[in-house]
């Protein structure tokens, strides 16, 4: 069975480079998504939720039978506003007044110069890219609706960009599903179509798709098929946020030839620094932690691959200079004035009615002042090697930055350059990601300059606490994978220390995420009976949290405790603890506890899959059966929430084996193969060494004789 092409972020950068190497007219050009605009936009799934919320208090039905995203989308929003201006006013309401993102000016500093293209097409409502590329003073056109695609000539150096679905300023942006596909249609009458300029745009170039998931009948996806009919000169890169991103693409598009689809490394992060935004990133470097203990992975466990974090890679490795707003800014506004009136004497006294020149000129005197302020005034060395930091995190060079980090003397900065210089080793920290020395350093310097700062002042901020919190975290999980664990145990230790007693939800949430990681770590090291004392403490501290996060992790040190109990082969006690987690979340509609009471049903199968075979082992063949059958109930209340699971499958799979059922056992195997590849043809071989039975030897050489998938 043909099967994706994946590879890894590093690969396609390089492969990128490559193809546009020596070109006068660039191979590719952006397609970008609701991800580059995240989180200043809710994403489509919050939007959905909060046209729930409309839908209630205007007393309209919250039945829904439809089944695709974009169905569900369209449903929710035209029953929460029915009107297209209502529709428009909300949007409005959404991005009007929003901050940039920090992927949206990545894009911009790409598109200074074309480096890799000077064309962009977007499914976004948002202006924030025109706004970006308005403050670096790059001119650009922009084509909003079907009526103006002549505007557009992919031909052109001039930089365009295509909102594909219109804009949030007007009422005719399409969001329903019919709207949508009307916007995808050609037309017999007329070029002036998007579909027709997508045709135009696809027929030499091809898409560096990012922030996009893809929707099926969306005019992209439509244009997108017709033009693989044909083979393409350069391939497609498709930047997904997580590997499970692959389960939306439609079917002909996810075994093209042609697409690349491009994942997170074992390393890829946001290089988002925000302290606000608790989603627990740290969870997805320590997965591999938690895979070496044998749980299932969680989605949200999943590396993620950012939108902000491919637009720095290629910043990177096209090695582009900082913008020049950001280099020189008074030159920068100075020039930019001067070039918006005309050349030569004025003629006419109304030519400069609101004394524009007199506003340069000022400029130009700020500019001269502070030349001259530079040459008479010897230049603080610390204040000089910041803005080197600063150069270097604008150009997402973050080795140099954390280089240059290392050699500024804190004593001689503000209060205001200490905070500054903080955020850029965060963002330099998050950037690399690598596991490096360079990375830790980041993180060492994240906690001295805060410590530094808040020597200095009375109350220390609650965003410093965080980023302090954060940074410990960080570093502690970072030691956990290259295994210097007494390390990280100490580092999540200092943690609990500094904000064990902290009431506010952020520290609480840090402080929780580095006692799992604890007891992680214990666990890997063998010593579970700490590792069970920290995870009642977890339980101890939060077990009546009603903040969803804080109940996740709960979740998560109850089926971690279960897991080392039946490693302890207290099997009675695991059960019971897995017990626990479907008592207290089994009826919780949020996706997150719903994966978890599934992997605490799997858990409670396996280890009634044991039992099986010990009772089978013992000649009671009878109460091995029972045992079996209350296990395959077990494996398929979890499947009912996460069908796909690998690990479920597998189990369920060996289940059948068992009790004789071997074709189905093959099925259910491959399918389970298929999903998880060698981690789960390992998984599966190691299992059955559990009580091994002498059919164990049969199903064994079942497992190796199915193919791992390309």
């Amino acid at each position: 069975m043909a099967q994706p092409y994946v590879i890894e972020l590093d690969e396609a950068i390089s492969r990128i480079q490559q193809a546009c190497d020596g070109r006068s007219l660039s191979p590719f050009f952006f397609m970008v998504g609701a991800g580059i605009s995240y989180p200043s936009v809710p994403l489509a799934v919050d939007i959905v939720s909060k046209c729930k919320e409309v839908a209630k208090t205007f007393g309209r039905s919250l039945e829904s039978a439809e089944k695709s995203p974009l169905d569900d989308y369209s449903h929710w929003f035209q029953t929460a506003y029915a009107e297209p201006d209502q529709r428009q006013k909300y949007l409005r309401e959404l991005i009007e007044g929003k901050q940039i993102t920090h992927a949206n000016f990545r894009l911009a500093h790409l598109l200074l110069n074309n480096t890799i293209s000077n064309m962009v097409v977007t499914t976004n409502f948002d202006d924030f890219l025109s706004k970006a590329l308005t403050l670096f003073g790059k001119p650009h056109i922009v084509c909003d609706h079907p009526q103006t695609v002549g505007r557009i000539n992919p031909s052109q150096a001039m930089l365009q960009i295509v909102h594909l679905h219109g804009s949030y300023w007007f009422y005719d942006c399409c969001n329903l599903r019919g709207e949508v596909e009307d916007r995808a249609q050609q037309s017999s009458q007329t070029t002036s179509t998007m579909a027709s300029l997508l045709d135009m745009i696809l027929w030499d170039r091809s898409p560096l798709i990012i922030g996009y998931s893809g929707w099926e009948g969306d005019v992209f996806i439509e244009a997108l098929k017709r033009r693989l009919a044909r083979p393409l000169g350069t391939n497609i890169y498709w930047f997904c946020y997580q590997r499970s991103v692959l389960d939306a693409v439609p079917p002909q598009l996810k075994v093209h030839p042609n697409i690349r689809f491009v994942v997170a490394s074992k390393t890829s992060i946001s290089a988002d620094g925000s302290a606000g935004e608790l989603k627990l990133e740290a969870q997805q470097k320590s997965a591999g932690g938690v895979e070496a203990m044998g749980l299932p992975a969680l989605k949200d466990d999943e590396p993620t691959l950012a939108a902000d974090t491919v637009l720095a890679r290629l910043i990177q490795a096209f090695k582009l200079d900082a913008p020049d707003l950001t280099k020189d800014p008074l030159g920068f506004y100075a020039a930019l004035l001067d070039d918006s009136l005309p050349r030569g004497e004025a003629t006419d006294s109304t030519t400069d009615i609101y004394a524009i020149k007199g506003v340069i000129e000022r400029v130009r005197k700020a500019k001269q002042r502070e030349q001259e302020e530079t040459q008479r005034v010897s230049i603080n060395p610390s204040e000089s090697t910041l803005e080197k930091v600063r150069d270097a995190v604008r150009r997402a060079d973050y080795q140099e930055a954390v280089k240059h980090g290392r050699n500024v003397e804190l004593r001689n900065l503000s209060i205001k350059d200490l905070d500054e210089l903080a955020d850029a080793m965060w963002s330099a920290a998050l950037g690399l990601f690598d596991d490096s020395d360079e990375e830790i350093s980041a993180y060492d310097l994240v906690i001295k300059i805060r410590d530094e700062s808040s020597r200095r002042q009375v109350v220390e901020s609650p965003a410093s606490k965080i980023q302090v919190a954060k940074a410990l975290l960080y570093k502690g999980i970072t030691l956990a994978t290259i295994n210097r664990s007494e390390e990280a145990i100490a580092i999540y230790d200092e943690v609990a220390r500094r904000y064990g007693d902290a009431t506010e939800f952020p520290l609480r949430m840090l402080v929780a995420t580095a006692l799992v990681n604890k007891g992680v770590t214990l666990g890997k090291l063998n010593r579970r009976e700490e590792a069970i004392a920290i995870y009642d403490e977890v339980v101890r501290r939060d077990g009546d949290a009603t903040e969803l996060a804080l109940r996740e992790l709960v979740a998560k040190a109850l089926l971690y405790k279960g897991f080392t109990l039946g490693k302890l082969n207290r099997r009675e006690e695991a059960i019971a603890i897995y017990d626990e987690v479907v008592r207290r979340d089994g009826d919780a509609t949020e996706l997150a506890l719903q994966e978890l009471v599934g992997n605490a049903l799997n858990s409670i199968g396996f280890q009634r899959i044991v039992t099986a075979k010990r009772l089978r082992m013992s000649g009671d063949e009878r109460a091995a059966r029972r045992e079996l059958e209350q296990a395959q109930d077990n494996i398929n209340a979890a499947l009912e929430r996460s069908p796909q699971d690998p690990i479920k499958l597998g189990n369920q799979a060996y289940i059948a084996f068992l009790k004789g059922e071997k074709n189905e056992a093959r099925t259910l195997l491959t399918r389970a193969i298929n999903i998880g590849g060698q981690t789960t043809r390992d998984g599966e071989l190691e299992d059955a060494e559990i009580n091994r039975l002498p059919e164990d030897d049969e199903f064994c050489e079942m497992v190796r004789s199915i193919p791992i998938p390309n």
